[in-house]
């Protein structure tokens, strides 16, 4: 082998071994751009389940408040109704009352009655 050729293979070499540094330099450079992308990917996660919770959250104390109002509409339509039927009873005894006074006979028209024959 002559000088040329050995210093041919040594280019040769010198070539390969930068070819191998260069890939494993870019091998480094991919899996820290997976690194990233993974690492992005769970902040997007994480941020996901975050405004999820918060949905969740605001969900549940929506309902909470339509529950609340819904039990004070029944309390004050109880206490409506209520009212009606108090009315209507005192109604109903009013004309009992009348109804009485008008066609029931009293003790003292039994006697005015005794009196009278």
């Amino acid at each position: 082998m002559d000088k040329s050729e050995t210093e041919k293979q040594a280019a040769m070499r010198e070539a390969e071994k930068e070819r191998y540094l260069a890939t494993l330099r870019a091998r480094e450079i991919e899996r820290v751009k997976a690194k990233e992308q993974l690492k992005e990917a769970e902040v997007v996660r994480g941020e996901k389940a975050l405004e999820d919770a918060e949905a969740f959250r605001n969900d549940i104390a929506s309902r909470s408040d339509f529950r609340a109002n819904m039990r004070e509409k029944r309390k004050a339509d109880a206490l409506k109704h209520q009212e009606a039927m108090d009315k209507l009873g005192q109604e109903y005894r009013n004309k009992l009352k009348a109804f009485n006074s008008r066609y029931l006979i009293k003790p003292q028209d039994l006697d005015k009655l005794g009196e009278s024959e």
